[in-house]
């Protein structure tokens, strides 16, 4: 799944220290013909955290309506599958109760929340759904 990724992406997002070097790998980019983003290396970050935070929310989100569901005696998958038609709704409804993971997720909300605390702020809504996810098991 990664390279496939990796090789269709729906946007490249290029933090660039200067203009000569943004335009060598915009050129790089150029042949997967999806958009492409030149920005400060700052933002590039920000919008790599926001990113992989959205879907780590939205699988806590999903694995607590699968626990509503389950405790109402209703298929909580069908419900995720179902209300994913939605444009409004995030597919991560069709991987209900698995733990968010991987190289990226965890790390990255822990980086937003610590760097949230220490400007002063805090990250209610990531903060839970890291908790969430700590509580359920070990797929």
């Amino acid at each position: 799944m990664a390279l496939l990724e990796a090789h269709n992406p729906d946007s490249v997002v290029i933090g660039e220290c200067c203009e000569e070097h943004g335009k060598w790998v915009e050129e790089l980019y150029r042949p997967l013909c999806c958009p492409i983003v030149r920005t400060e290396p700052s933002v590039s970050e920000m919008v790599k955290l926001t990113r992989n935070n959205w879907g780590a929310v939205s699988i806590s989100f999903w694995n607590e309506v699968e626990a509503l569901c389950k405790k109402i005696g209703i298929n909580g998958h069908k419900v995720g599958m179902i209300a994913a038609y939605s444009p409004y709704v995030s597919e991560k409804g069709s991987r209900l109760h698995k733990k968010y993971g991987g190289a990226c997720l965890p790390k990255d909300m822990q980086q937003t929340i610590k760097f949230a605390h220490s400007v002063g702020m805090n990250m209610r809504l990531m903060e839970v759904a890291e908790e969430i996810n700590n509580t359920l098991e070990d797929v």
